[in-house]
């Protein structure tokens, strides 16, 4: 078992006659190129549907970019796919006045997306991650400009960073303190 149930794509386990899905799955990710255990509530949910399924015969591999989302001050934050995997970020906007959309590649694909205050772009880069393997994706074409300025590398009004493995925080940046908003607590409202 270890860090989780080693499934392969279907959800089965070893024994063709169980099956796994949600927290405790470790299935393989088609972005990564390898197995992940994702514990998210709404990524559980869709694999659990996806592996109920092919418990019924469908035989359709769970493809599902992780995603996630919180609203904090008034700000919403998004982020999908696997970040932490990244060796860039393309940002777009602002990062410390929390407005921005960024693509994060590894090895120049795309491997995750973050945005704030951005929910369109966000939509734009989560449907680029669902077909990272689309060559040419036809999910540019149904994108808005921030999502081709991204996927181009940084064109005017984006900017690169590159990431360094065990570094907290993006390089040249740090953790900017949402603005004080007297209205809302400071507990997160996460998904729906």
């Amino acid at each position: 078992m270890g860090d989780g149930i080693l499934v392969d794509a279907l959800g089965t386990t070893s024994d063709p006659r169980i099956f796994a899905a949600g927290d405790v799955a470790l299935y393989p990710d088609p972005v990564l190129g390898r197995r992940v255990r994702v514990e998210q509530w709404n990524h559980a949910q869709q694999q659990g549907a996806a592996v109920a399924r092919n418990m019924l015969g469908a035989g359709t591999p769970f493809t599902a970019v992780p995603w996630s989302w919180t609203d904090q001050y008034r700000v919403m934050l998004q982020i999908a796919g696997h970040c932490a995997d990244a060796d860039s970020l393309t940002v777009q906007g602002d990062i410390a006045d929390f407005d921005f959309a960024a693509l994060a590649t590894a090895n120049g694909r795309p491997v995750g997306a973050v945005a704030a205050g951005r929910p369109h772009d966000f939509r734009a880069l989560r449907t680029v991650l669902d077909h990272v393997d689309d060559s040419p994706s036809p999910a540019a074409a149904r994108t808005p400009a921030v999502t081709h300025a991204l996927l181009a590398g940084g064109q005017p009004q984006c900017h690169v960073i590159r990431l360094v493995q065990g570094e907290p925080d993006v390089p040249g940046t740090r953790i900017p303190t949402p603005p004080h908003d007297s209205t809302s607590p400071s507990n997160a409202r996460q998904g729906r």
